[in-house]
């Protein structure tokens, strides 16, 4: 099932991935916002704060590494 919910409705949404899938089984999907791409919603989890953390270690452990940031250029006025 996919929906879309309200901005008012608060909802805990999680990313994609077949760990989550597999950890979860059956899950509602939903869209954060109009034209997104569909994220898992974890409701159930909030009763469960073992099954919470496991399920955000699972989700970091997936994510591939962030892109090293490129070096600010310095501005020369600060040394003159």
């Amino acid at each position: 099932m996919l929906s879309v919910f309200p901005e008012w409705m608060p909802q805990l949404l999680f990313q994609f991935s077949h760990e989550n899938f597999r950890l979860l089984g059956t899950v509602t999907e939903a869209l954060p916002y109009p034209g997104a791409k569909p994220y898992f919603v974890i409701d159930a989890l909030l009763d469960n704060p073992q099954g919470l953390v496991q399920l955000v270690q699972l989700t970091a452990s997936e994510l591939p590494a962030p892109k090293p940031k490129k070096p600010k250029p310095r501005n020369r006025r600060e040394f003159d």
